[in-house]
Formats: structure tokens, sequence, C-alpha cells
């Protein structure tokens, strides 16, 4: 709970809308939101990279994924449900469709062999 008398700033509004959790640590449990200590500035780049390897990988939308198969295999027809497929199966996405019949199992998951390949290939190599 926010406590009587707290003051809402800019930045702690700012925080909350990013991050929920954490507006919660550093406003309201006054802990210190560490980063990473790093005494070499080499892995530090290299974590960093991987960091921002990740969140692309996890923002690409169904229009970037399609339009990146078509440049690289003049094929336009990659369903959009096949994508998810694919992404729930590298763990980049965790929601259900709102009209998915079988919450254990995709109507039409992405077809095994190229299709599949080419699409982890195009999500993982951001």
């Amino acid at each position: 709970m926010i406590s009587e008398g707290f003051t809402f700033s800019q930045s702690s509004l700012q925080s909350y809308l990013n991050c929920p959790r954490q507006f919660e640590l550093r406003y309201l449990q006054k802990l210190a939101w560490p980063g990473q200590k790093y005494t070499d500035a080499e892995k530090y780049e290299l974590d960093l990279a991987a960091d921002n390897k990740f969140y692309h990988m996890k923002s690409l939308t169904y229009k970037q994924i399609q339009s990146e198969y078509f440049r690289l295999y003049g094929k336009p027809v990659i369903q959009n449900c096949w994508i998810a497929d694919v992404k729930r199966e590298l763990g980049l996405t965790k929601r259900i469709s709102h009209n998915r019949i079988d919450k254990n199992s995709a109507v039409k998951p992405c077809p095994s062999g190229p299709i599949r390949d080419r699409l982890k290939k195009i999500i993982l190599s951001v």
C-alpha cells in the first residue's frame, strides 16, 4: 500500500508505467533497484547485447516476421497462428488466444519442416 503522505513525482509515475514492480521496490519498499555490477566492461556489453536481442525478439510483430519471410524466401503465405505456435515453442509468448478451443493444443500448428525452421531462424536471428 502507498503510505499516507506519499508524494508522486513525474519520475515515480513514469516508473510505475514502465514497471509496476520497479515502482513498488523503489518507491514503496524503499529498496534500491540495482543494476548488474560488472568489473569487466566486455562482459557487460555482451550481456547488454543479449538482453537487447531477447527484447527485440519478443517485440517482433507478426507483420514484421511475415515481411522478413517474404523478403528471404519469396513466399507470402505465413499464417499468424504458425508464428504464434513457433513463438510459443521458443518461450517468447505466454498468452493464449481468446478464441482457442482447447488451451493445450493449436488447431493450426505450424507445419514441421522448412516453414517452421525458417520462422525460427527469422525470430532468433534478430
